[in-house]
């Protein structure tokens, strides 16, 4: 059994990024992650009143024009302001052997694809190489040239001499992105879109493929090493330092550093010492014993949302190996902590909305099946209520921006209010599975997959507004 739940943790953590990724790091829209069936713990919140019985579906919607249809489809990212969206088509000779893809440019408001001829990548996103630039333009590290353009425009800025190798990966960036962390094969590289300045970061090269987060002021970038630890980048002189030591290995992409303020970042979980609050002085404490007065260990992970102009933060503490009480709440406005308690089914995963408001916990019933429930993060100690239901697996994607949740049945997406879970739409594919893939950062278009059982997939990105 503790094998079992150190899987479904990190089951957990994968499916908490895949849901909350970042412009720069999404999942690919191949292969919609199944809910885990691994059950490990025995507790749900209580809810205010009985899970409704599910009604009968109601007619559908109607969905727009399919954006895209091809043997595969890999997805990119948003603009941010959520007007363009990226992706690639693959044949089914390119999608059976994961060979590179055709790229294309969606404008969501004119409803037009653009295509990109310079740019081809296999089926992940993972080594994604373009960036959003502040003045809006989309910056391409092409299989040529790099080159800068407004979407869907025709003038194309050539920038390929400002950069010494090839870039790999664009890793992550600032909020506001004024400066990049990018990787070449070898090498990481600090870039600034003023002026377009490059710097290779000194010699360091661990952590290649994930584990990297600026800090809030943008002054430091947490790293990952290959094998676990935590490095520091000084933004100001490139150089990186090793600050505190953990064992990671094939976990320490999940680990991604998550910073609570301007000097302290969160690791999700470690091997050896599960959560880890680091300072950038190189002080290692365990999460639990600070935030929760409770020692955690390897069978745990913590997940943090900051909110910026407040500068208070929110950490969502999951203990795997406690049937009593596996998920904890803190708040920093109060210093205070909560344990959700009272079991009626099995707790298998929770995460908080990325608007704040919000925090959704899945369950497992008594036959299998599946059921999300929801309350607000503040204040603590509020009372779930059921929000959906379904016998088999059940998607949920919430709204960055309004209170609203798309969950999807297979057969169906549902567009839900919080947290009254006012029916607002209903989407469905005829003899098609379909799945919600997320929403555009401004909450307007909500981007769908439909999978036909004989193979080949449809993109849509259907308004949720009205427009």
């Amino acid at each position: 059994m503790k094998n079992v739940k150190r899987n479904l943790l990190w089951f957990s953590i994968f499916w908490l990024l895949a849901a909350c990724a970042s412009d720069e790091e999404q999942t690919a829209i191949t292969a919609p992650v199944p809910t885990a069936t691994a059950v490990p713990a025995t507790i749900t919140p209580t809810p205010t009143t009985m899970p409704v019985e599910e009604t009968a579906v109601p007619t559908p919607s109607q969905l727009g024009q399919p954006v895209a249809a091809a043997a595969q489809i890999t997805l990119g990212d948003w603009s941010p302001v959520g007007r363009y969206f990226t992706y690639w088509t693959h044949t089914p000779e390119e999608a059976d052997i994961s060979m590179p893809g055709d790229f294309y440019i969606y404008d969501a408001e004119q409803e037009q694809n653009c295509p990109f001829g310079g740019y081809r990548t296999g089926a992940t996103t993972w080594k994604r190489r373009h960036l959003w630039l502040p003045n809006g333009e989309i910056l391409i590290f092409g299989d040529e040239d790099v080159v800068a353009f407004q979407p869907c425009g025709d003038d194309f800025a050539i920038f390929t001499d400002r950069f010494p190798e090839p870039i790999t990966r664009v890793v992550t960036a600032t909020a506001n992105r004024s400066h990049f962390l990018l990787t070449s094969e070898n090498s990481y590289w600090l870039y600034q879109p003023e002026g377009h300045q490059v710097r290779q970061v000194a010699e360091f090269n661990q952590g290649m493929d994930g584990g990297a987060a600026f800090s809030p002021d943008g002054r430091f970038v947490a790293l990952n090493g290959d094998e676990g630890g935590s490095y520091l980048l000084d933004v100001a002189t490139a150089t990186v330092s090793l600050i505190a030591t953990w064992q990671g290995g094939a976990t320490s992409g999940e680990a991604t550093a998550q910073w609570i303020n301007e000097t302290q970042f969160v690791i999700i979980s470690s091997n050896d010492l599960g959560p880890v609050l680091i300072d950038v002085d190189g002080i290692r404490q365990n999460v639990g014993l600070t935030f929760f007065d409770r020692a955690t260990f390897s069978e745990s992970a913590v997940f943090a949302q900051r909110d910026d102009p407040s500068g208070h933060f929110h950490l969502l503490l999951e203990i795997f190996d406690d049937e009593e009480n596996p998920l904890y709440l803190y708040h920093s406005e109060n210093d205070e902590s909560e344990a959700l308690t009272a079991a009626q089914a099995n707790f298998m995963h929770a995460f908080m909305a990325e608007n704040g408001r919000w925090l959704f916990i899945l369950n497992a019933t008594e036959d299998n099946g599946r059921e999300w429930w929801v309350r607000p993060i503040d204040p603590a100690n509020s009372v779930p209520q059921h929000l959906a239901s379904h016998d088999k697996t059940i998607y949920l994607r919430a709204n960055p921006v309004d209170d609203q949740v798309a969950v999807g049945y297979s057969d169906r997406i549902e567009l839900l209010t919080l947290p009254d879970a006012t029916l607002l739409a209903t989407y469905a594919v005829a003899e098609q599975t379909i799945y919600p893939l997320g929403f555009s950062p401004d909450g307007r278009f909500l981007v769908i997959e439909a999978i036909n059982p004989n193979g080949g997939e449809t993109l849509f990105i259907q308004p949720v507004d009205g427009s």
